[in-house]
């Protein structure tokens, strides 16, 4: 995205960081004028989203080897970072589709991405949300996909891109731009997989290897989809809906107040999005 603003004479930079909090802040120091965040960050820090950033979660949720189907999960450890966080969605959103009652989970503060991983293998619990990246570790090792949250919940993203209310209004050319630069970067990623890998390797590092297998992954689970409907009030919704549920926010504020679906209404258009 950030190449492609500049190839039309923008001047844009990456500023990386990990996790919302970390994101939430350099916007709000005015450091970055825009994020990728979740519809609970926006809606707890005064942000608003207005456009995707990953439109599909690149997460499998896994199993034990004891563990065939989600509906064996009661009575077993499932290993979560985060209560109110983006995991706590995707499970409440699986328990749901599942019939399972919460409480026949038992749920355990395991770690970040890697430490669950193994933790999984030391089989210190049961059940937990992988990325792509890992999933192969643990069915190597006899561990089962029970669920790929893509397919299962395509409705649910992982992150939007978010900037202040004040932004966002007063430059509606530079959010539709923004979003147009996101529809030809997911345009690369969907139709290019050389020039995907050959940007991934000079951004992050690695080998072309690795991270070919990584867009396969990614591809297969529709991860970057360059469609209308990649953004979507009623996806945003649902992850307002499901928040509160998990108590990751503690008000619900009007879709208006955190959400302008505008300038990605008219990038989609700009470029005759499907």
């Amino acid at each position: 995205m950030a190449q492609i603003l500049q190839s039309w004479g923008a001047t844009s930079s990456v500023v990386n960081q990990t996790g919302d909090p970390a994101a939430v802040r350099v916007i709000l120091a005015g450091d970055a004028e825009v994020g990728a965040i979740a519809v609970t960050t926006a809606i707890n820090s005064g942000l608003m989203i207005f456009g995707p950033a990953q439109p599909r979660l690149d997460y499998d949720f896994i199993g034990a080897p004891s563990l065939k189907t989600i509906s064996q999960l009661p009575g077993h450890i499932y290993g979560t970072s985060n209560t109110h966080g983006l995991e706590a969605l995707m499970f409440a959103d699986l328990l749901s589709k599942y019939n399972i009652a919460p409480s026949s989970v038992h749920v355990t503060l395991a770690g970040g991405a890697s430490v669950r991983v193994s933790a999984m293998l030391a089989h210190h619990i049961d059940a937990t949300f992988v990325h792509f990246d890992s999933v192969a570790t643990l069915t190597a090792a006899g561990f089962n996909v029970l669920a790929k949250m893509p397919v299962v919940a395509p409705e649910l993203s992982d992150s939007f891109l978010g900037a202040s209310p004040s932004w966002v209004k007063a430059h509606p050319d530079l959010a539709q731009a923004v979003d147009e630069a996101w529809i030809m970067a997911a345009q690369i990623f969907n139709n290019d997989k050389a020039q995907w890998v050959a940007a991934a390797v000079k951004y992050a590092g690695g080998s072309a290897t690795d991270a070919g297998t990584l867009y396969d992954q990614l591809k297969q689970g529709d991860t970057f989809p360059a469609t209308k409907n990649a953004f979507s009030a009623a996806s945003a919704t649902t992850q307002e809906a499901l928040a509160a549920k998990v108590g990751a926010i503690t008000s619900t504020p009007p879709a208006s107040a955190w959400l302008d679906s505008t300038p990605w209404d008219q990038a989609a258009a700009a470029l005759n999005l499907p």
